[in-house]
């Protein structure tokens, strides 16, 4: 019975995730990184959002805009975007050093849209039988050197983290996770 349910669910599910994930969403991450300003290209730091089901209202992106003068605190912006478009953007004070030896990314980098890891942490649940209710996603390049990774936490409907994948931004290949022992068949 669990089995035959385990498949329902794998029969439900994956169209869905599947046609989310096969174009970009108004409400992606790189839709977001699309509406920021260009001085912000190519320069951003970090992209988060919370709370998504499978996306997020809004997405927060830190960017720089000049490696010039780093002990200014407005080098690094906060920019919110949600549904395509520019909220605000502000200079986020004494945030240089949080972000001292993190890479910058851009749009290009990004090969695997926050649909495509929807995607995969939907395998991983239905393969570990959890419920997911929200994500947490979150962005980042550690060094200009390495390819951008992405880490989607999962939460209950309770709002307890279930686990959390880590994912390459260029591949989708998941190097590491937590929460999960059983590890799906990747289509």
């Amino acid at each position: 019975m669990v089995t035959r349910m385990k498949h329902l669910a794998l029969f439900l599910i994956l169209p869905l995730a599947a046609a989310f994930a096969q174009e970009v969403s108004p409400k992606g991450a790189v839709a977001a990184l699309a509406a920021i300003p260009p001085q912000y290209t190519g320069r951003i730091l970090q992209l988060t959002g919370d709370k998504g089901s499978p996306e997020p209202a809004q997405w927060v992106i830190y960017a720089r805009v000049s490696d010039e003068d780093d002990s200014s605190p407005s080098t690094v912006h906060t920019i919110v975007v949600s549904g395509g478009q520019v909220v605000s953007d502000n200079p986020a004070a004494n945030l240089l050093e949080v972000f001292r030896g993190t890479g910058y990314f851009g749009a290009p980098d990004i090969q695997q849209d926050s649909g495509d890891i929807f995607l995969t942490m939907t395998l991983y649940a239905t393969a570990n039988n959890k419920i997911v209710n929200t994500f947490s996603y979150k962005l980042v390049r550690n060094n200009n050197d390495a390819a951008p990774i992405w880490t989607l936490t999962a939460f209950d409907p309770n709002g307890m983290e279930i686990g959390w994948l880590k994912i390459l931004a260029s591949t989708g290949a998941v190097i590491d996770q937590k929460g999960f022992p059983k590890t799906p068949s990747i289509p």
